[in-house]
């Protein structure tokens, strides 16, 4: 395939995002049409050269286009996706998979059956930062993984949250838009986690969903994590505001949200420090960090080339349905625990 035609659906932040990496990568793919219901998305598509529906039905009558990106709201992943499945199209689905750990079951089994790939769109898997840091991990760097932290606090402006399903359960608040990603990475770096206990709080902003939350998990292994998470808390903490993933959006400032502790040192990013002993390991000995360097490169980029690989077959996908659902499970464990629900809860609950 000399020049892949992708169509975007969904026409808001993130459906934007994915044009501007199209675009990046024009020599192999091109953007040949956008959906979304809005009207006024009909005059970005206009002006972006690109064709504009209402609605994926319309596109697929028309065709014209080998693979799409679904970068529309969480409970329209599902059903979106399996209309292209049922046509044969290659789809990248953005994270949440589905707006629950159940409906994607349904999602996973249709590609499956029809061996229609489907990426999902956990960008920062791609990060070079999380590759090297999994790598580095794998191979005893830190020693036994003991302990992990991360923190995810940023303050969101009013307006973001007058878009409608932002403020809806099920959708929106932080855990599903941002915890979900910090979550999946610590999957990735370190495997299934077995149980959860959290709590939330909407006490800030009062809306229906949750401003703020924090939840300790087991990982098969045996290692505990704290995950921290809210939209309406002044800090540079967290992934967005510190790795520079989306530099016209976010600011790349300098401190660290992830930290991950081990019997033989420990690496806080995406900073990229490396602790340990020069010596003897002991509280009361001197410790030395290691700057680590890593190649950057936008996430995003390396993400859209990977899915033209899994296109073209050349790659499987590197975050699967089946897998994004088991992050998703994990999160819903986590809302279900928030709700006073006594005792942890075990992720695989969620799918039965």
């Amino acid at each position: 395939m000399s020049e892949c035609r992708i169509a975007v659906i969904g026409g808001g932040v993130i459906g934007q995002q994915h044009l501007a990496t199209i675009a990046r990568t024009a020599d192999k793919a091109k953007a040949v049409a956008l959906v979304d219901p809005l009207r006024a998305s009909a005059a970005t598509a206009e002006k972006a050269g690109l064709r504009w529906y209402p609605d994926t039905a319309s596109l697929l009558k028309d065709g014209g286009f080998d693979a799409a990106v679904v970068a529309s709201p969480n409970a329209t992943h599902v059903p979106v996706a399996l209309d292209l499945v049922d046509a044969g199209i290659p789809a990248l689905v953005e994270k949440p998979v589905a707006e629950t750990a159940r409906a994607a079951i349904r999602l996973a089994e249709a590609a499956e059956k029809k061996n229609v790939p489907i990426l999902v769109g956990h960008h920062r898997r791609h990060n070079p930062i999380i590759q090297e840091a999994r790598s580095l991990i794998a191979a005893g760097r830190i020693g036994k993984p003991v302990v992990a932290n991360v923190m995810g606090a940023m303050f969101k402006n009013a307006g973001y949250h007058d878009v409608e399903w932002r403020r809806q359960p099920g959708s929106g608040g932080p855990m599903l838009i941002n915890m979900i990603h910090e979550v999946d990475l610590l999957r990735y770096i370190f495997g299934d986690i077995t149980e959860v206990v959290s709590l939330a709080s909407s006490a800030t902003r009062n809306l229906e969903v949750e401003d703020s939350a924090v939840a300790s998990v087991r990982f098969e292994s045996g290692l505990l994590a704290n995950f921290m998470v809210t939209d309406a808390a002044v800090s540079p903490w967290a992934w967005d505001l510190t790795a520079g993933e989306v530099p016209k959006r976010f600011p790349a400032l300098p401190a660290s949200a992830h930290y991950y502790c081990g019997t033989e040192g420990s690496i806080s990013l995406p900073d990229f420090h490396i602790w340990s002993y020069p010596g003897e390991k002991s509280w009361y000995e001197p410790m030395t960090p290691e700057k680590h360097s890593v190649q950057p490169e936008d996430p995003f980029s390396v993400q859209f080339k990977h899915f033209l690989s899994v296109v073209e077959g050349n790659a499987e996908p590197l975050v699967t349905v089946r897998d994004a659902m088991q992050s998703l499970a994990c999160v819903e464990a986590m809302l279900f625990s928030a709700k006073g629900k006594s005792g942890p809860v075990s992720p695989q609950s969620m799918l039965t």
